[in-house]
């Protein structure tokens, strides 16, 4: 059976507040399970309680990734690579980076042959656009140039944060974005 695609990953800004607040509750509505890693140096904790887990994105800021699964996920990989073979049905969660003046974009999505899975990291994407609103700008840094991207996502929490000067900025480049259309 053929992956099927979760939105390719999906990108939205929001505060590690909201989020700790959102993932408490699906690990709660769903009884998932949760792995959060940290790559360099390797590291991990894993587990099922809202609680706790609401608590590790509050307080230990080291944990850039989370998987969630529906079943108990495996965690006796040698690297990250190795811990996305042995967990192919998870929902990978990008956690937002906060950072002195920039605030970087969480990111999901999941590639899983699994109907189970896939019914359930859809109710999770389906609830993070219901929490969220859709389109920023983006300014080249180069060229001035500026474009509205209708797929990027962002919560009044992340708008609150640029409002009082902190930077939105992508989740791969890093590229600053914008809730209001900025002037070049």
């Amino acid at each position: 059976m053929a992956a099927i695609r979760l939105e390719k990953l999906m990108n939205f800004f929001v505060t590690a507040e909201e989020i700790a607040k959102w993932i408490g509750e699906w690990v709660g509505n769903y009884e998932l399970n949760y792995l959060f890693i940290q790559n360099y140096p390797m590291r991990m904790a894993r587990g099922n309680d809202p609680a706790v887990a609401c608590q590790i994105i509050a307080t230990d800021h080291l944990f850039e990734e989370m998987f969630l699964g529906i079943q108990p996920l495996k965690w006796d990989a040698k690297n990250y690579s190795e811990l996305r073979e042995i967990n192919p049905d998870h929902l990978g969660i990008h956690l937002p980076v906060r950072k002195s003046i920039s605030l970087r974009a969480a990111a999901l999505g999941s590639l899983t042959a699994d109907s189970q899975a896939l019914k359930c990291w859809k109710a999770i994407a389906t609830n993070v656009m219901s929490r969220t609103e859709s389109g920023m700008w983006m300014v080249n840094q180069i060229t001035k140039a500026k474009a509205f991207y209708p797929k990027l996502r962002y919560t009044s929490g992340a708008a609150a944060e640029q409002e009082t000067g902190t930077g939105l900025v992508t989740f791969a480049a890093e590229s600053p974005v914008f809730v209001n259309e900025p002037d070049v």
